[in-house]
């Protein structure tokens, strides 16, 4: 037992020694250790150094700092060690003897200041060896010896120095040489004692594992695996039917024979079966019934190797992988694979891998294109979005373009041993053209066409009273986009056409009637264009006479038909032109009898209609205007009554209508019918014919006591707030507002 002693190191800050360090070293950042173990003065230990003891080292670390070493050696056993300044600096101090070996161990941590005095003493106890042993290693070196005190703990050393030992394994470290010790695996936690401690390696023999080629043959049972402990192994024959078992040989060349493995060997083995051998066929069997190609059987050497012959055969949509050993595989050998051949022949099946393909789609002008998708031959499509396009209805995808080929709905089976792409097939739809006469009449169309085509429109059949038509427009008020029959391309929405019309232009033509004087002029009118009906020249005569009275016959009016039996045009009176060339007849009429007579009520006779109609046959007006001129407004009301008539005969009903319309208050009608004349107070306002006959038979022949000014007829206008007044001066017919209190009033009556 090595006994334990106190040693005290004296630690002064007293000088600079220059020591390789990583801090600058001035005053302000070092503090210098003065280390002197010649003599110690203080009381924790005798003076001198223990027998023996030759040097010592001394080492000094701590974080951030490189570590500093300093050894002094008899007689000089003084030094000063400059330390940069910072706390936690540790002082581990080793006392050793002539042969190097540590006696004695110190330890202990100082803070250092700089410019600060410290004094430390260092406990000194007896160190002990702690030593690893190779223990039978060829190679390599064992860990380095530790100088430990009793109770320093520290971790088992590794095989850092790569002991080796020929058919061993490293196996960590014992006590004892033969492993009957403890044991320490390497990283394990070890506490010194209070002796030397020798650790010895310890090592297991390593299984070798030996692999046998047996080139068709079977192992009978042979060790897979030995070690160097291992006694002699004989090996034993394997087995190859059909072939004669020549040895065992340790090189792939079957040139170095092997009949056993002598005890004390090491190392991997492989060992190779050589065999007196025959030839066996490999046949190559294609495996399906669709694929195509040859193949002739192909002959080995039994217990040989040799590279397959290459596959020829083919089949749609799939891929060949390999070849199996059954028909339904798996693949067990490539395509021109190393084949050993056995002692009997083989069938070789082939092994077909499904393909899958890409397929697109083309949608032929429609929008959106599907992504692409992955099909499996032989497999089946799926059910795919379809697309719109304008104008056309979406009617599938199809294996080819505009419909042809095949229909995929989803579910058919995938017969395209490619990547292929699917089309969408468009069918145009149909849209209608719709005629409109736009006023006129008859019927056409509607017609169809499918979108996008071009044909042309149907011929027009409309037809409309006083116009020629033009062609088509896409609205009422034209203008003309399509001729008759013209070609109309088909959009997607149809269209609706309208007829387009021009009015037709007239002659408006007079004609005396066989009577003389001046001739009226005419002139061309739109249809429906107004025309005031010429007024009586002041020349004109009738050729008809009453001979008996020699009075000459009177022009009263025009007529469409030149005995008066068409339509009657009173003079002065607007007329609308008709759907034809126009030409009016001058009439007259014999005045003696009746026209400008005095009437039962002391009036003056103006129209006859030829005998007694609904309780009537003549007409007279009173001998002046009721209550003088410019007396009285149409009506106070302008609401519409839509009942005044214009032709003989309406006056009455007029009048009656107007004064008793709701609100009314006050009118020309009302003025006539309060009129009275010998007794008589039937009297009503004239209608617009009414009127005119008495400007017509009266006043252009000087009767009648008229003023040459407006006069109200009882005839309302097309215009709501309007009624008709006839101009005694021109003979003119104006539309006025009914509250117009200029016109004058003329009574008349009928019996």
């Amino acid at each position: 037992m090595r006994r334990r002693i106190d040693l005290a190191v004296s630690l002064a800050v007293v000088g600079l020694l220059a020591l390789a360090c990583s801090f600058p070293l001035d005053n302000q950042s070092v503090g210098h250790v003065s280390v002197d173990f010649s003599s110690y003065g203080g009381s924790s230990r005798a003076v001198g150094i223990p027998v023996g003891i030759t040097s010592i080292d001394i080492s000094v670390k701590a974080s951030g700092m490189a570590d500093i070493s300093v050894t002094l050696t008899t007689p000089a056993l003084s030094a000063t060690i400059d330390v940069p300044a910072g706390s936690s600096r540790t002082f581990v101090v080793l006392a050793k003897d002539s042969g190097g070996v540590v006696k004695y161990k110190g330890q202990t941590t100082l803070d250092i200041q700089a410019g600060a005095v410290h004094e430390l003493s260092v406990s000194m106890a007896v160190a002990f060896a702690l030593s690893y042993d190779a223990n039978g290693a060829v190679s390599g070196a064992a860990p380095a010896t530790l100088y430990l005190k009793t109770g320093d703990a520290i971790t088992i050393a590794p095989n850092s120095g790569g002991l080796t030992r020929l058919g061993y394994s490293f196996d960590g470290w014992n006590t004892a040489a033969d492993g009957s010790g403890t044991d320490y695996a390497p990283g394990a936690a070890y506490t010194m004692g209070g002796a030397d401690q020798t650790l010895f390696a310890q090592w297991v023999a390593t299984p070798f594992t030996i692999t046998y080629h047996l080139n068709g043959g079977v192992d009978p049972g042979n060790p897979a695996t030995y070690t160097i402990l291992t006694p002699l192994i004989t090996l034993i024959d394997p087995t190859f039917a059909g072939n004669t078992f020549l040895g065992w040989f340790s090189d792939a060349a079957l040139t170095v024979p092997i009949a056993s493995i002598p005890a004390g060997s090491t190392g991997y083995l492989d060992i190779y079966a050589k065999w007196n051998t025959a030839s066996f066929n490999v046949t190559f069997d294609k495996n399906a019934a669709l694929a195509v190609g040859t193949m002739t059987d192909q002959a080995i050497t039994s217990g040989a190797s040799a590279a397959l012959i290459p596959n020829s055969y083919i089949r749609t949509g799939y891929s060949f992988t390999g070849w199996g050993t059954i028909t339904s595989g798996p693949v067990v050998y490539a395509d021109g694979a190393l084949y050993m051949m056995g002692a009997a022949d083989v069938t070789l099946y082939a092994q077909w891998a499904v393909n899958t393909y890409i397929v697109s789609f083309d949608a032929q002008g429609g929008t959106p294109t599907p992504s692409d998708e992955v099909v499996t031959y032989d497999g089946t499509y799926g059910t795919y979005a379809g697309a719109t396009r304008t104008g056309y209805t979406f009617s599938g995808w199809w294996t080819a373009p505009n419909g042809t080929g095949t229909e995929i709905l989803g579910g058919e089976t995938v017969s395209t041993s490619s990547d292929h792409i699917l089309y969408a097939y468009w069918i145009p739809n149909n849209y209608q053209v719709v005629f409109n006469s736009n006023g006129g009449t008859g019927s056409l169309g509607p017609q169809n066409m499918n979108f996008g085509t071009t044909n042309p429109l149907l011929g027009n059949t409309f037809t409309r009273v006083g116009y020629t038509f033009t062609g088509w427009g896409d609205n009422p008020g034209g203008p003309v986009i399509y001729a008759n029959m013209a070609p109309f391309t088909m959009n997607v929405t149809g269209a609706t056409l309208f007829a387009q019309w021009t009015i037709n232009n007239y002659s408006l033509i007079y004609d005396l009637n066989g009577g003389s004087g001046t001739l009226p002029g005419g002139g061309g009118y739109d249809f429906g264009q107004n025309f005031n009906a010429a007024v009586q020249p002041v020349d004109i005569l009738g050729v008809e006479a009453v001979v008996s009275t020699g009075i000459t016959c009177r022009f009263i009016g025009w007529n469409d038909a030149a005995n008066g039996s068409g339509i009657s045009y009173i003079p002065g009176n607007v007329y609308p032109m008709p759907a034809q060339n126009l030409v009016l007849y001058a009439q007259y009429q014999n005045p003696a009898i009746i026209v400008g007579q005095v009437g039962p009520a002391g009036g003056m006779i103006f129209y006859d209609q030829g005998g007694i109609v609904n309780g009537w046959q003549y007409l007279e007006t009173s001998l002046s205007d009721q209550a003088g001129a410019n007396v009285q407004e149409w009506s106070n009301i302008t609401a519409t009554l839509g009942t005044t008539g214009t032709v003989i005969g309406d006056g009455l009903a007029n009048t009656a209508a107007i004064i008793g319309q709701a609100g009314h208050t006050s009118s020309a009608a009302l003025l006539c019918d309060a009129y009275s004349q010998a007794g008589y107070n039937d009297w009503y306002l004239p209608s617009m014919d009414e009127l005119n006959w008495m400007y017509s038979n009266l006043h252009l022949s000087g009767l009648g006591n008229f003023a040459a000014e407006y006069y109200w007829c009882s005839s309302e206008s097309a215009t709501v707030t309007y009624a008709w007044r006839l101009h005694f001066n021109t003979g003119a017919t104006t539309e006025t507002i009914k509250t117009d209190i200029i016109s004058r009033v003329r009574a008349i009556r009928r019996f």
